[in-house]
């Protein structure tokens, strides 16, 4: 059986069969951004809150990324579930993510002002 998968915050969607990781799906489809690292659910990059639907978690996720309170309120890791309804979830960004994109940004406005005065 396949299930729509939506991230909210950019309102896409892409189907995941529900023996397939949820993380690979979205890759598969081109959809989403998301981040992924390790695909192990050690490294957290694939961090989500799951708002609606249910999911299996069928591998194990790092505590250091997701606590038994967090997973209990629906956060997981996308590279370790597999869908058992339709659902809807939403990136949760670690710091490093958040620090490594505006350095990345800064570079990119660096590189565009440089070419202002070539």
């Amino acid at each position: 059986m396949k299930y729509n998968i939506t991230i909210k915050d950019t309102n896409e969607m892409f189907t995941c069969d529900e023996n397939q990781f949820v993380l690979a799906a979205m890759i598969s489809a081109r959809k989403g951004h998301i981040s992924s690292g390790c695909f192990g659910g050690g490294c957290g990059a694939c961090r989500v809150k799951v708002l609606t639907g249910t999911y299996e978690v069928v591998k194990p996720m790092s505590r250091a990324h997701v606590g038994p309170q967090e997973q209990a309120n629906g956060t997981v890791l996308m590279c370790c579930v597999h869908p058992r309804s339709d659902m809807t979830v939403t990136p949760l960004r670690t710091s490093e993510q958040i620090h490594g994109h505006a350095i990345v940004q800064y570079l990119i406005d660096v590189a565009d002002i440089k070419k202002q005065f070539e």
